[in-house]
């Protein structure tokens, strides 16, 4: 099952915490994680902001600012190949108890890089009902790779779709650092003609020590999506709104029975 065909921009950004709390790479972090809201702020656009400890200080700040989205930042301590299944239900517990004793409740996992989840099945029982796919390993592709690929791969694996148990898995299209300013405009351009819903993801341990390029083309990116959603030709979502947003439209729309047909 596909989501509604109306053109969605989503953002999602990961926030992986260094293992220290503290210390030059740390700072840099929630630097960038400010500049980052204040820059959202500016183009009036709302994310899903995935934290590895989404009860930390800094997840209280980002909802303050919009009705931003937080999630759980999945990355191989959470989800990896390796851990057995009594083991994730217990980081998921330890997880979203913390998350909840902070007073949020996920219900969304950002996948990290080059993870997935094994145990599809138990998410339901967590109250996750979205799954951002993990982005593409980039850096290991070439410049003329990455811009070829942009907005190329089978439409069936670039839109959000119902995967099983339930859960909407939301695939990654465009991800910063990584895409060009113009591809990256050609692609939301492309899901505006095609009425498609894509997704941008912004890793933000990569984009801190960044210095031009990757700031750049995140604020050309940011900066002609809100004139396409002033223009009336985009919506930006988050993904708990975008679920949302089509489990109304499912919901809504008028059963055909046999029997209707049939008279």
């Amino acid at each position: 099952m596909a989501v509604s065909r109306s053109a969605t921009l989503i953002v999602s950004v990961d926030v992986e915490f260094p293992d220290v709390t503290w210390g030059a790479a740390f700072d840099d972090l929630e630097r960038a994680a400010r500049d980052l809201l204040e820059s959202f702020h500016r183009h009036s656009i709302v994310a899903t902001w995935g934290l590895t400890d989404v009860a930390h200080p800094l997840g209280d700040e980002i909802v303050r600012q919009s009705s931003h989205e937080l999630a759980i930042h999945a990355n191989a301590s959470l989800v990896g190949s390796h851990l057995p299944r009594s083991a994730f239900v217990e980081q998921m517990h330890r997880r979203l108890s913390q998350a909840r004793l902070a007073g949020q409740v996920p219900t969304t996992l950002n996948l990290a890089s080059g993870c997935r989840v094994g145990y599809l099945d138990l998410l339901p029982r967590f109250g996750i009902t979205a799954l951002r796919s993990a982005p593409p390993h980039v850096q290991t592709r070439s410049l003329w790779q990455q811009l070829a690929s942009v907005g190329r791969g089978p439409q069936a694996e670039l839109r959000p779709h119902m995967a099983r148990w339930g859960v909407w898995q939301f695939p990654t299209e465009l991800t910063v650092p990584g895409t060009g300013l113009s591809a990256g405009r050609r692609a939301i351009d492309r899901a505006i003609r095609e009425q498609n819903t894509m997704q941008l993801s912004i890793d933000l341990r990569s984009l801190a020590p960044e210095r031009r390029t990757s700031h750049a083309v995140l604020t050309g990116l940011l900066r002609h999506a809100a004139e396409r959603r002033a223009a009336g030709q985009l919506q930006i979502l988050t993904i708990d709104q975008s679920v949302a947003q089509v489990t109304k439209h499912h919901q809504s729309r008028p059963s055909r029975s046999i029997l209707s047909r049939a008279a």
